[in-house]
């Protein structure tokens, strides 16, 4: 029970290696079954097909993405803390801070290839069929629900636009690096103190 296990698993890294670097209609399920010395019969059992594995490497890519699983446990804190004392509204904006400066550390590193999550909605943009876009859809709508959570809990009035401004936010500095305009790590934290700032108002002001 437990090759089949480890034959799978070494499939899904590699196809997920393979479609971040070189694109997803590029690579070939020969392709991955060469470089992860797999075969077929595993393939087919256990993903279904080549979308079925496009959408099991989405899903693993956003189950270990560091800013993402950030972004979950401050959430998954802050329920915690909700009815402790102390300033919960503080402690949602660190929060915040710490989830852009994951990400931002991320897409800083020398072999940082973009956000497969969003490199991948845009190559699937004109499949709507295909099984990879509701785990995009679903991974896309929770971290706007995380980030409404964090949103309310640092007491913005409009929590709902907040977490749309902070989502686009997370992406674009995700996307920058691609288009060769990375920014500074000091200046994303600057941009999202200036994004609470407005959002939040004098009576909740953004910590430095």
């Amino acid at each position: 029970m437990t090759r089949p296990s480890r034959a799978a698993d070494k499939l899904l890294t590699t196809a997920l290696r393979l479609f971040a670097r070189q694109g997803i209609k590029p690579v070939g399920i020969n392709l991955i079954l060469d470089q992860a010395n797999g075969n077929k019969d595993t393939l087919y059992r256990v993903f279904g097909d080549k979308d079925g594995l496009v959408a099991a490497t989405l899903d693993h890519y956003a189950q270990h993405l560091p800013w993402l699983q950030t972004l979950r446990d401050a959430a998954a804190e802050l329920q915690q803390e909700t009815t402790a004392a102390g300033d919960v509204a503080g402690r949602a904006q660190d929060r915040l801070l710490a989830v852009f400066d994951t990400a931002a550390t991320q897409a800083a590193t020398a072999d940082y290839q973009g956000c497969f999550l969003l490199t991948a909605a845009i190559e699937l943009r004109n499949s709507p069929n295909h099984p990879a876009r509701q785990v995009i859809a679903a991974h896309h709508q929770q971290i706007r629900d995380l980030l409404h959570q964090l949103a309310t809990a640092a007491g913005a009035s409009d929590p709902q636009q907040l977490a749309a401004w902070l989502q686009r936010d997370l992406y674009g500095l995700l996307v920058e690096p691609i288009l060769g305009q990375p920014a500074p790590p000091d200046a994303i934290r600057q941009q999202l103190q200036a994004t609470l700032a407005v959002a939040l108002g004098p009576a909740n002001p953004p910590h430095p």
